[in-house]
């Protein structure tokens, strides 16, 4: 992730991307945060493992959330779920942190060049459950 961030600042000059994961010094993840609480972050690239994590809801709880982008979708697969099992939650996260903040599921974007139909059908199931149609589903694939 440090290296995505790094290349998009350095291809874009922007000074609002930044990613959370489980490598970063107790000062860098707090700088990250307070970067998010101020609204300072535009991009912001997480870990799945972050989704589990009070400061990191607080910091997003106090923005709003345009879009979910996961990369490498196909771990959100039941081949994730063996990989990386907090995959699995992506899902109910974001339906839950949806709801307490009274909002719609956003747009949510997967991209892979790897997922078969089968796959690709059990990642948009776990983004069902929006009131409005096309919004909080997976609508197309890359």
């Amino acid at each position: 992730m440090k290296d995505q961030v790094d290349g998009l600042v350095r291809r874009t000059g922007t000074p609002f991307a930044a990613a959370l994961y489980g490598l970063l010094t107790p000062l860098e993840r707090g700088d990250v945060l307070r970067r998010v609480c101020l609204g300072d972050v535009a991009v912001l690239y997480v870990s799945p493992e972050q989704l589990r994590n009070r400061s990191f809801h607080g910091a997003i709880a106090q923005r709003e959330v345009g879009c979910w982008v996961f990369d490498e979708a196909h771990c959100l697969s039941k081949w994730g779920h063996d990989f990386r099992p907090d995959y699995l939650y992506a899902g109910r996260f974001i339906r839950e942190f949806s709801k307490e903040q009274s909002v719609d599921i956003p747009a949510i974007a997967c991209f892979t060049a790897t997922a078969k139909r089968d796959v690709k059908e059990e990642i948009s199931g776990l983004f069902q459950g929006s009131n409005r149609p096309g919004v909080g589903t997976v609508r197309g694939w890359r």
